[in-house]
Parts: C-alpha cells; structure tokens; sequence
C-alpha cells in the first residue's frame, strides 16, 4: 500500500469514527469508546508486533521518548469523544475543526525547515480560511 492509498484509507475510516462514537456513546458514554478504543488499539498493536518484531531492535532512548509523545493522542481521542457526547447536533462542525490538526501539522513541518510547494500553502491558506470562516458562522448560530 502507498501513501496515497494508506492516507485515503485514513480519512474514510477517520469519517465514520464519529458516527459510531456518537451512537456507542449515547448508549455506555464516551469514557467507555475510550476503553473500547484503547482495547481495540491493543490487539491490533499486539498483532503487528509479531510481524514488527526485527524493528525492536531499533529503539534509543530517544526514539522511545519521541514514541511515549504518540501516545497523547489518547488524551485528544478522548477529548473528541468528549465534544461529540455533549453536543452531538455539532458533530460535522467538531469534525471540521479536528481535521484543522492537519493543517497545524503542516505548518508546523514548515517551521521546523521544510519547504512547502506553492499548492500546499495554497491548500493550507484554503483550509485556514474555509474553516475559520465555518466556526464563525456556527458562532453565530
């Protein structure tokens, strides 16, 4: 599988995960999908594991650091579940917003030294304004 193909899986399954959440959600609470979450998450890295097992080898000390910051992502999960539970009729809204992390990523990959193509500042300029644009009219509402 290629980036492209991987990225495009990502954000198909990243578009229902508030659907199922929502509806999980309203029946056992949000702090359960994060224990479910965290579950599944388990088994998949486990099984991975095995077939990963030669990149052991690889870890430092600050290769693991870097490794323990993934895991607060698990914070950002269970604040999104969070929002979702409590206001559910703003769940495309709070989705919008959350994909805005891919535009912060970006910009931050940009600060760091990367040189960024015309389009991508263009994409990036789009998506600033689009969504700034969005949360201030669902302000108003």
């Amino acid at each position: 599988m290629n980036w492209l193909l991987a990225s495009i899986a990502a954000t198909l399954l990243l578009s229902v995960y508030p659907i199922f959440a929502d509806r999980a959600g309203k029946i056992h609470g949000e702090r359960m999908n994060f224990v479910i979450d965290t579950l599944v998450m388990l088994v998949i890295s486990s099984f991975l594991s095995y077939f990963y097992k030669g990149d052991f080898a690889k870890i430092t000390r600050v290769s693991f650091r870097y490794g323990l910051g993934i895991g607060f992502s698990g914070i950002a999960f269970l604040l999104i579940l969070y929002s979702l539970r409590i206001a559910p009729e703003k769940i495309p809204i709070i989705m919008v917003i959350i994909g805005f992390s891919t535009v912060l990523t970006a910009l931050i990959y940009a600060c760091m030294g990367t040189k960024l193509s015309v389009l991508e500042w263009i994409c990036i300029s789009g998506a600033t304004f689009f969504i700034s644009a969005l949360c201030l009219i669902q302000k108003r509402v």
